[in-house]
């Protein structure tokens, strides 16, 4: 089968999925909604053990509700339950495979600008420079925010994931807590000295000029995008750079569509006997 169909018969899969999608029983057996906060979810599992000191209820009762723990507290993974359900869960596959058509979830921010023009501009048509600022990968540290940018800044304590997982046991239940690393605090690397010419930050700010043609009749509020022109960062994809055309009033033209309206105001006399 050639890439095109199982790409495609993927989506119709996802698309199976989602129509029978439940997402909410692992919030039910908590008695959580679905937008309790992490601390709300760890509250709901003790008030209920505190219900059921010593030997609690039943084994499989418990099991449901340590599953059910585990993924909630888990943002990673709740996030796939909520998107997924179960069947995201058990099947990796499913949100490894959604997540290439994602459409770079992974990227930088769009750069928006707004460029004012006048009616003799989008009627003639036109070449229009703008000049922007945007962010660049630092040169210098190659966008490591390192004074030495072949040196591991990985956190140890987190390995880079900018997250420590504890682990507790009451009675049965066992307890996973996903906190943010408080050694990086939650940026996965620690900078022992930062580079001079971006102060830690990977990218340096630059003005860019770009030229833009305006072909005749362009109107209102029109987008012309470029890609791969915006903002950069180390990791991401290079954001697009749109300009959004806004057609400045005129003093005696207004445009609608394709024509032009003008508004003359006569006398009473010029009306009755005519003018030109």
């Amino acid at each position: 089968m050639s890439k095109s169909k199982t790409l495609t018969l993927n989506w119709f899969y996802f698309f199976l999925i989602k129509l029978a999608l439940n997402n909410t029983k692992y919030y039910k057996i908590l008695g959580v909604d679905k937008d309790a906060s992490q601390g709300n979810i760890r509250k709901a599992c003790r008030t209920f053990l505190r219900c059921h000191p010593g030997k609690g209820p039943d084994p499989e009762i418990f099991r449901e509700i340590q599953n059910a723990f585990e993924v909630l507290s888990n943002p990673e993974k709740r996030r796939i339950y909520d998107e997924y359900g179960e069947e995201g869960l058990n099947n990796p596959d499913i949100y490894k495979e959604s997540e290439l058509f994602s459409f770079f979830p992974n990227k930088c921010e769009n750069k928006i600008i707004q460029l004012n023009i006048t009616l003799e501009d989008s009627y003639n048509g036109s070449k229009k420079g703008v000049e922007y600022d945007r962010n660049i990968i630092c040169p210098e540290c190659k966008g490591t925010g390192s004074s030495n940018p072949i040196e591991n800044n990985t956190c140890l304590k987190c390995k880079g994931s900018g997250y420590n997982t504890e682990i507790k046991k009451i009675n049965q239940i066992i307890l996973t807590d996903k906190k943010k690393c408080d050694e990086c605090n939650g940026k996965g690397e620690i900078i022992k000295e930062k580079c001079k010419y971006c102060q830690g930050k990977k990218v340096q700010n630059i003005k860019r000029k770009i030229e833009i043609n305006l072909e005749r009749g362009v109107p209102d509020k029109h987008i012309y995008k470029f890609s791969n022109e915006g903002d950069e960062f180390p990791a991401k994809k290079t954001g697009d750079l749109v300009i959004e055309i806004f057609l400045l009033k005129h003093k005696n033209f207004i445009r609608k569509g394709a024509d032009l309206l003008y508004e003359y105001k006569i006398s009473l006399l010029e009306a009755i006997n005519g003018v030109k």
